[in-house]
């Protein structure tokens, strides 16, 4: 039998108060808030070390410490989880479809016809379902574009015919073949493998398009805009300045790997 004073001091210790138990549900919360960062940060400095991407590795620790001290840690750790998610489905569907695509000729011209609109098609699903950041939305889909856009561009210049450039000043070519064999060694090693490389990038473009959209940074930029709150709206605009940042040397990093 437990003696009086012992279960006394067990039924009123400090884990069992009220405040305790909101302390413990607000520091598990916290922890489940730390699940995203933490898996994308062993991923980005499991990588970049592997590929000794010195930069990146250091950009994965030093973006988020930034994050918490400019006082946008929660905006920034909840908009991370959002991009983890829809990271991790895009790059599911880019493996299906590069190894289903990859066995036909006609599916994979369509599909690089169809990947200049996916980014305003994502942007356009984010107006609609994620009202009212319509208008981060729209700019995301327009700067989602830009990139893609300069992928096909990239991609037409890397399929020109090549010749050594002695063999081309043997035969006399001129210095405009000279240049495209120039313009193709040069991006040839850039882009190889390019049919798995253009739809990846094509769905990670989406990713990006779509999570500039999701409803919590849309709400918090136009909270800050229709009360005047200036702080909010800086702290949306640096908010997406720091994921861009962290997303870039985390796809610096891992690109070759993918």
């Amino acid at each position: 039998m437990v003696p009086w004073s012992l279960w006394e001091k067990l039924t009123t210790a400090p884990w069992l108060s009220i405040n305790a138990a909101g302390q413990f549900v607000q520091w598990f919360n916290h922890l489940l808030m730390l699940i995203p960062f933490g898996a994308v940060i062993a991923v980005a400095l499991g990588i970049s070390l592997i590929r000794r991407r010195w930069w990146s590795a250091v950009a994965a620790v030093v973006i988020p410490m930034v994050a918490y001290s400019l006082n946008i840690w929660e905006l920034f750790i909840e908009q991370l989880g959002w991009w983890l998610l829809i990271w991790l489905i895009s790059f599911a569907l880019c493996r299906t479809a590069t190894h289903y695509l990859m066995l036909s000729t006609t599916c994979l011209k369509i599909a690089n016809r169809c990947q200049f609109f996916w980014p305003l098609y994502v942007g356009l699903c984010s107006i609609v379902i994620f009202h009212p950041s319509w208008l981060v939305g729209v700019a995301s889909a327009l700067i989602a574009l830009i990139p893609t856009f300069i992928c096909q561009r990239l991609r037409l210049f890397a399929q020109l015919p090549s010749k050594p450039l002695e063999q081309a000043q043997m035969l006399g070519a001129n210095k405009a073949q000279r240049m495209q064999w120039v313009a193709k060694r040069w991006l040839t090693p850039r882009l190889q493998n390019w049919r798995a490389r253009t739809l990846q990038q094509s769905l990670l473009y989406c990713a990006f398009a779509g999570m500039i959209g999701l409803p919590g940074l849309g709400q918090h930029f136009y909270q800050g805009l229709s009360q005047g709150q200036h702080a909010m709206v800086g702290q949306t605009i640096l908010t997406l300045l720091l994921l861009q940042l962290l997303l870039w040397s985390i796809d610096h990093a891992h690109k070759e790997v993918l």
